[in-house]
């Protein structure tokens, strides 16, 4: 029975010790399950965790990307590496210049969780220059032999001399203009914003009233305005009154023209003529519009001058959705315009035309292609032939002829008469806008000081400059060769010569760049100009002086000019807004755009089609708009 017992007290103690066993492996499996799971769910949370902090530095990155494409696409200030802070935590960006785009790109940090994002901005259109020689309202005038190769646009008289004076392209003579506005309202005190929607508002349009004070044609308008962004191009109508409001219909407007967002400054109000596809006579006591026909682009739109005072005492503001449904509504005030009428004729006169010849009086001359003018005498015409009056004709006229009055011209083609007497083409606007002036003084002015005098380096030296200031005369006299890296704003005047040698940097690539001068600029003894060896880069030479030929004055260069070259400049286009560009004997240059235009005998100006659409990085004329946005990392 003992041994029985025994037994039995063996098995139990047994079974105790496997229980026992079997608990202890149920808690060690339990804890190493739990560790396991906490291991797991520290990993997830760490997941999170970094997940968050990448969520957040990815928003980082978004906000000093949108930051910096704002100031930038908005004409504000920016530096080319900045740092924004938001909640403690830090997103650099940084600005490269890549070709004619700029790359925007933001890293945030938060806490080693690094994300970035890239957007490229694209240049817009640039600057074009269409025509050979284009001047205002000084004209041409050419000696024996001088050729202009290609077209010319003038808002003056072109005056040929006694032997070979001679445009290979077209010769389009604008009507003159009158020297001072017949209506305008320039005070400028506050805006208006139109092409986007404003609050709970689509001013897409906007339009200002006027009345003339004398009977005359319309030759232009001038729109104060800005720009935010890269709108589209603007059309401006000139449209009849209906009841107090642009009229609707199609049939009201009486001219229209286009302002080019590239002219347009983001950061300062300018402003932009405008030309007009026909100049329709006005008349006094009659209302009519100037209408802006925008796109709406609620990021990038247009903003107009504004006379919160309401001076302007013959029209009134007003915007709409849309013009052609009406549903106007007023504006408190009056916009800035200018209203720009007809002055006198025009002429073309002694001279060699190898294209279409479009002016209000033509005489002495050979016409190789179509003729429109008002009036014709004593001319050579070998193709067609639209004026009101036509007498004294050096030759047969070779085909048709449409006419009021026919003196002493043997018409060889089909005649019609009588006829509506032709209109004469529009005054062009000078292809730089002054905003984009003041952009490149700005650029220029954001880089080094030069010099606080003049400069002069030292002969036979190549010195790379720019972007900078120069605050007296630039000086080349020895051989030395200046490389832009930049815009170079000279606020005194140009003295190249003696081998001196202007170029651009290789880094422009395709892109032009500027030399600007506030005074003149004389050029001589090979003085050499050229862009960035990359087709169609030019450098373009600026300079602002007001000298318009005549009497010598203490403040122009030879000629009383502007710009007097003595020497071949194939390189560059010559640009002098506000005076005369002279040429001397012999000498070969690319394009000029002047008020006026001398050449002497055998000058030569020879167009290239490269300069058709030329592009900047800085201004107006490179204005910014969103062309990629993307994560990089």
């Amino acid at each position: 029975m003992k041994a029985q017992n025994k037994i039995f007290e063996g098995i139990e103690l047994r079974n105790g010790q496997a229980v026992m066993t079997l608990v202890i492996f149920t808690m060690v499996a339990s804890l190493g399950g739990l560790l396991g799971f906490s291991y797991l769910a520290l990993r997830e949370t760490d997941a999170s965790h970094e997940l968050k902090r990448a969520e957040q530095s990815f928003y980082l990155s978004e906000a000093g990307v949108e930051d910096v494409t704002y100031r930038i696409m908005g004409g504000l200030q920016y530096s080319n590496s900045e740092m924004l802070t938001i909640d403690d935590f830090i997103v650099t960006t940084t600005v490269a210049n890549v070709g004619s785009t700029k790359e925007v790109t933001g890293e945030g940090d938060v806490r080693s969780g690094i994300r970035s994002d890239r957007v490229i901005l694209d240049t817009g259109a640039g600057i074009s220059f269409l025509y050979g020689v284009q001047v205002g309202d000084d004209g041409i005038t050419f000696e024996n032999n001088a050729v202009i190769t290609g077209s010319v646009y003038a808002n003056g008289s072109i005056t040929g001399a006694e032997q070979g004076s001679k445009i290979t392209g077209d010769a389009i003579v604008a009507k003159a203009t009158a020297a001072v506005a017949d209506q305008s309202n320039e005070t400028q005190d506050a805006s208006f914003t139109f092409g986007r929607r404003v609050g709970t508002k689509d001013q897409i349009d906007a339009a200002q009233s006027f009345q003339v004070s004398v009977q005359n044609t319309l030759n232009f308008v001038s729109l104060h305005l800005k720009k935010f962004g890269s709108p589209s191009n603007l059309s401006v109508k000139i449209i009849n009154d209906d009841g107090g409001s642009p009229g609707d219909d199609p049939g009201d407007i009486m001219a229209e023209g286009i302002i080019q967002t590239s002219q347009v400054s983001a950061s300062a109000f300018t402003f932009l003529d405008v030309g007009l596809d026909v100049n329709p006579t006005l008349i006094p006591g009659q209302t009519y519009w100037i209408v802006t026909d925008a796109e709406r682009d609620d990021d990038n739109y247009w903003i107009w001058g504004l006379d919160s005072g309401a001076d302007y005492a013959n029209g009134s503001p007003k915007w709409a959705k849309d013009w052609t449904k009406s549903g106007w509504t007023n504006i408190a005030g009056d916009l800035n315009f200018q209203i720009w009428l007809g002055g006198f004729d025009n002429f073309i006169s002694d001279m060699i035309i190898g294209g279409v010849a479009k002016v209000n009086i033509l005489t002495g001359s050979e016409i190789a292609g179509d003729v429109i003018a008002v009036s014709v005498d004593d001319s050579d015409m070998d193709a067609n032939v639209v004026a009101d009056s036509i007498t004294n004709c050096s030759d047969d006229i070779e085909r048709d002829a449409s006419y009021n009055t026919l003196i002493d011209c043997v018409v060889n083609g089909t005649e019609t008469t009588p006829i509506a007497v032709p209109d004469e083409p529009a005054p062009l606007a000078y292809p730089i806008s002054d905003a984009q002036i003041q952009a490149w003084r700005d650029e220029a002015e954001a880089g080094d000081l030069i010099s606080a005098g003049d400069y002069n380096p030292p002969d036979d030296t190549t010195t790379p400059i720019g972007p900078g200031v120069i605050e007296g005369d630039l000086i080349l006299d020895n051989k030395e060769t200046l490389v832009l890296a930049g815009t170079v704003w000279v606020k005194q005047n140009l003295d190249i010569g003696n081998g001196g040698k202007i170029v651009l940097a290789g880094s422009y690539g395709e892109l032009s760049g500027t030399l600007l001068a506030d005074g003149w600029g004389h050029f001589e003894n090979n003085g050499q100009f050229k862009g960035s060896d990359t087709p169609g880069s030019y450098l373009i030479v600026l300079a602002l002086a007001e000298c318009r030929g005549g009497d010598q004055t203490s403040n122009c260069t030879h000629h009383n000019a502007t710009l007097d070259l003595h020497n071949n400049a194939t390189g560059a286009v010559f640009y002098a807004p506000n005076g005369l560009v002279n040429l001397h004997n012999g000498i070969k240059v690319t394009e000029v755009t002047a008020r006026g235009l001398s050449l002497s005998p055998n000058a030569e100006v020879i167009y290239e089609q490269g300069i058709a659409n030329l592009k900047f990085s800085a201004g107006p004329g490179g204005g910014y708009s969103i062309k990629r946005w993307k994560e990089v990392e």
